[in-house]
């Protein structure tokens, strides 16, 4: 069975979805790393929130964009798959 997901390339966004508890998965697929989440009806409004400029806590937020980006390129130079967690 395949599960539906999102798939974006945007750091900013996953990092809030992180934030809020969406832990994402991050593959990389021909040298372009893509962070991925199982699409859900949580995903939808929490993606909402954030083009509408919802506020989460900015250390947080700070931390999970550091996590993620360090994530990115350990994966554009070591080409595995990696799971986030917070």
């Amino acid at each position: 069975m395949n599960t539906a997901r999102f798939e974006t390339g945007d750091l900013w966004l996953s990092a809030f979805l992180l934030t809020c508890g969406l832990p994402p998965t991050l593959e990389k697929t021909n040298g372009t790393v893509t962070f991925v989440f199982p699409s859900s009806p949580e995903l939808n409004q929490l993606i909402v929130n954030f083009q509408s400029g919802c506020t989460v806590k900015a250390i947080a937020y700070a931390n999970a964009a550091k996590l993620l980006r360090g994530q990115l390129l350990a994966l554009k130079t070591r080409g595995m798959k990696i799971m986030s967690t917070v």
